[in-house]
């Protein structure tokens, strides 16, 4: 019987690590985590991709926590971007290592955000819903229905390097 030898060198033992960590659920989240902050750092080109850069007022995070005795659900909305054309974007940050797609159910929670954001601010602006992801959404009845605007990390990373020339 003939042995094989396999050479373990430190960049093949860092693929392999590579590999196992990238399934594993704590770094799903810790890449949404990142990939909101990197959109955050980059609020300046996602105004530019969605041609808002002069009309946007505040821009924050928001969420409302239900209670117990509460008849509303809680809500939370990855990035607000209030703007002075009596208009809101509320900006639903997906990390996917793929197109990602709306559901049905997955639609109900984005309705169910926009609703609860109206009611517990009691805004008369227009709200559209924008959509901020890694790979773009797949096009069916409910990303057509609810969605308003889309940007995809290589939109605002192109706009971003651009700015530095």
């Amino acid at each position: 019987m003939k042995q094989i030898y396999i050479k373990k060198t430190k960049e093949s033992y860092l693929n392999l690590c590579r590999l196992n960590i990238s399934k594993e659920p704590f770094f799903k989240v810790w890449s949404a985590y990142a990939f909101e902050a990197v959109c955050i750092k980059h609020i300046d080109c996602i105004l530019k991709s969605l041609e808002i850069n002069n009309m946007a007022g505040e821009i924050g995070t928001w969420y409302h926590r239900s209670y117990k005795k509460s008849d509303t659900s809680g809500a939370q909305i990855d990035l607000v971007i209030d703007r002075n054309d009596n208009s809101i974007n509320i900006c639903e940050i997906k990390y996917s290592n793929n197109i990602f797609t709306i559901d049905k159910e997955y639609a109900k929670k984005l309705l169910n955000k926009i609703s609860v954001f109206e009611e517990q601010t009691k805004t008369n602006k227009q709200v559209f819903l924008t959509m901020i992801t890694t790979n773009g959404i797949k096009k069916n009845m409910w990303s057509e229905d609810l969605v308003h605007s889309e940007i995809v990390l290589d939109n605002f990373l192109v706009r971003s390097n651009q700015k530095l020339h």
